[in-house]
């Protein structure tokens, strides 16, 4: 099965998961590393270090179809959001600038 990365907060994050990317510190220090397996010690320790948030790799059921859907979809609404800013070249760019994170997010 496919997997697909997202970002879940810590009070959804279970055990079992795997971290897709390092956990820092505050200071940079890496807490986790990518590929870390979500224990209760380990969600405990990071809810006491004040994380918020992880990303984690999950099963991703959706078809190529439901995919390629849900990224048009996501398309059309970015482009409606910034329809009347064609002219401005500096929003334009912030407009690619969310597609490409968006079409990361999705795929």
């Amino acid at each position: 099965m496919k997997m697909r990365r997202v970002v879940v907060p810590i009070q959804e994050a279970q055990t079992g998961m795997l971290l897709a990317e390092e956990v820092r510190n505050a200071a940079g220090g890496v807490l986790l590393t990518a590929g870390t397996e979500l224990d209760e010690a380990v969600l405990a320790g990071l809810c006491r270090r004040g994380v918020e948030c992880l990303v984690v790799d999950r099963p991703d059921p959706r078809s190529e179809t439901e995919i390629a859907e849900e990224l048009a979809r996501m398309e059309a609404r970015v482009r409606h959001l910034f329809h009347r800013h064609r002219g401005n070249p500096e929003l334009q760019l912030l407009m690619q600038a969310v597609l490409e994170y968006r079409r990361k997010a999705l795929a």
